[in-house]
């Protein structure tokens, strides 16, 4: 039995498999940026609102 191997030494599946996590990195990355957004958004809503 013999494996599919690049020329670099990599299976066949590593490239693909890290682009997918590349990805996921990305979008973990964006959403948790937009999530402090938000937070800093509502943390300066509730202060306005203790403030009245």
């Amino acid at each position: 039995m013999t494996t599919f191997h690049t020329v670099l030494g990599f299976c066949g599946w590593d490239i693909p498999a890290a682009i997918v996590l590349a990805a996921v990195i990305a979008v973990f990355a964006v959403r948790h940026r937009k999530l402090k957004e938000r937070e800093e958004e509502l943390a300066q809503k509730v202060a306005e609102l203790s403030g009245r």
